[in-house]
């Protein structure tokens, strides 16, 4: 497209990105809500999916060196990822919910859905090398961070 038409422009992947301000219609937000609701949770594939799962702040960091990059290269015609760049399983994320909003979750298991897949996975390579992206939140860390701002926004306990 950009050379088809001769415009600048860079694309950007993001990865299962959550965190506080996130997407209500995500799996960390959408499994949060439910568990403080009391609400079941489906999990499709039987729960053995696996997410690239990003935390905001690192995407807001991978975004930035690119508006300096583009000003020191004219003609770049690329499309960067921006990934955790680690695959984690769907259980590990309710697990770890769980243990930040002191709530079991009720689960129910499902088969895969039509046209899912079974694991995301962010290949970072050219992010790293051409803006030195380097994610810097684990998935422990960024959800206890989520989950504290989704109680302290929603007021739940």
């Amino acid at each position: 497209y950009s050379r088809m038409f001769n415009i600048n422009c860079t694309g950007l992947r993001f990865f299962s990105v959550y965190g506080p301000w996130g997407r209500p219609d995500m799996a960390a937000y959408i499994f949060t809500k439910n568990i403080f609701q009391n609400k079941t949770l489906d999990l499709f594939n039987f729960g053995r999916m696996e997410r690239d799962f990003t935390f905001v702040e690192d995407i807001v960091n991978g975004i930035i060196p690119l508006v300096k990059f583009k000003k020191r290269k004219k003609d770049l015609h690329k499309i960067y990822n921006l990934g955790n760049n680690k695959p984690e399983p769907l259980m590990k994320l309710v697990n770890l919910l769980e243990k930040f909003s002191g709530k079991k979750a009720k689960i129910k298991k499902k088969g895969m859905q039509l046209g899912d897949v079974r694991h995301t996975y962010a290949n970072i390579q050219d992010s790293k090398k051409d803006l030195q992206f380097r994610p810097q939140t684990n998935l422990e860390e960024g959800l206890e961070k989520f989950v504290n701002w989704y109680k302290e926004y929603h007021k739940v306990n």
